[in-house]
């Protein structure tokens, strides 16, 4: 018989000389092997393990760009959301952002899930937002940015009666 300290045991003949298990929570945990020798007498082998818990890799999603296509000059919001299937946000070690144009925002804050950036050049730049949680799994989204060159006025020249 099989005993896995989780309160879960099973038992087989000769086939059981290898068995798994699935453990539901992480923890230290005995596993007992009882066999009987051949007069019937009960031998037991032990042996401790440790079952880690599961990292799940964070999700990063940008979910909305203020002004797409935008000016050069002009203000632009990014919104990025991080979610952890582990349900632990506070796993999360580090929020960046990548527009691509040499600048990276990179200070490992969830506040900067919302973030404000302007661009000076015109171009066409694949932004990229990505969370890292504690264990090293990341996610990361990314989002095309179209910046036009600004259109210069078309005042009408003053004219004075």
């Amino acid at each position: 018989m099989w005993r896995f300290g989780d309160g879960k045991s099973t038992t087989g003949g000769l086939s059981y000389k290898t068995i798994s298990h699935r453990y539901t929570t992480a923890g230290n945990y005995t596993v007992t092997l009882e066999v009987k020798d051949k007069v019937g007498k009960p031998v037991l082998a032990t042996k401790d393990i440790t079952v880690n818990a599961i990292n799940h890799a964070p999700t990063a999603a940008i979910i909305s760009v203020s002004s797409n296509p935008a000016a050069v000059g002009q203000s632009i919001i990014f919104t990025g959301v991080i979610t952890d299937e582990d349900g632990r946000n506070e796993d999360i070690d580090k929020v960046m952002w990548d527009f691509k144009d040499g600048t990276i925002i990179d200070d490992g804050d969830l506040d900067d899930s919302l973030t404000l950036y302007t661009y000076y050049q015109p171009c066409t730049y694949e932004v990229s937002f990505k969370a890292i949680d504690k264990s090293g799994a990341s996610a990361e989204d990314t989002r095309t940015v179209i910046i036009k060159p600004r259109q210069k006025s078309q005042k009408k020249p003053l004219t004075i009666d």
